[in-house]
């Protein structure tokens, strides 16, 4: 920093300019720069509000467990639940969405593993999965 103020010192005087001042003048406007730009800073005042969706891979799970998921997960508001079926129709756990309060469509997929279809539940997916309707809105939530 002394050997800066030396040199702006003696630019100043005689007018000979240095290599390094002129590095170290173009680091203190740069930072200078930052400090006006960081005081002028308001935080986002604007209106928003998030939303959540829960995607659950399910085959032949058992009742109780799947009731309890689905309860726990519902419990908690999501925006939406998506539930990807695989594997042949199965009419139970059809029945523990419709109890729990879960809007379902069933369509076979193609594959059996559940890692491969969780893709597949996101709109576009080109395998066959189902969204679960189940919408909250918050406004209204108990």
């Amino acid at each position: 920093m002394l050997a800066f103020l030396l040199q702006i010192s003696e630019w100043l005087h005689s007018g000979h300019i240095y290599p390094f001042a002129v590095f170290m003048a173009v680091i203190w406007l740069l930072w200078l720069t930052k400090a006006i730009l960081a005081r002028q800073y308001r935080p986002w005042q604007a209106d928003w509000h998030t939303t959540t969706s829960v995607v659950i891979p399910v085959v032949d799970e058992e009742e109780e467990l799947f009731v309890s998921v689905l309860e726990r997960i519902v419990v908690q508001r999501p925006t939406e639940v998506i539930v990807v079926i695989n594997g042949p129709r199965n009419e139970t756990l059809e029945k523990v969405c419709e109890r729990v309060g879960v809007v379902w469509t069933w369509t076979k997929t193609p594959e059996s593993a559940t890692r491969s279809i969780s893709g597949s539940a996101w709109p576009g997916g080109d395998r066959g999965a189902r969204r679960l309707g189940h919408h909250v809105d918050p406004r209204h939530a108990a």
